[in-house]
């Protein structure tokens, strides 16, 4: 019934942040939907985090650890108060950027 939609596309990766831009899934009817959740995680990690929910089809995805990959995902919630299934992760790895601290941990 509900569409998953297309796995999102990366606008920008910065060493802490990766921006995305998203379509609605090709199967819903857009005036139901009401927000998009996006999940991440660390790859290879079983817990996904949120960032909070959005109307918006462009996001970014802060407060992320530099030279590290991570999956990105996108779910429709609709008026009906119901989830579609998300995306196909997003795969992508935050840039490198200079350590912070003398051991070499970011």
């Amino acid at each position: 019934m509900y569409g998953k939609p297309d796995s999102p596309k990366i606008s920008a990766i910065g060493s802490q942040n990766v921006s995305i831009s998203f379509a609605p899934p090709a199967s819903a009817d857009t005036s139901k939907l009401i927000i998009y959740l996006i999940k991440y995680r660390k790859a290879g990690e079983t817990e996904w985090q949120s960032v909070p929910d959005t109307s918006s089809r462009s996001v970014t995805v802060n407060k992320l650890h530099s030279c590290t990959h991570y999956e990105i995902t996108v779910a429709a919630k609709y008026q009906t108060g119901q989830f579609g299934p998300a995306s196909d992760p997003l795969k992508v790895k935050t840039k490198c950027g200079k350590c912070l601290f003398k051991d070499g941990l970011h």
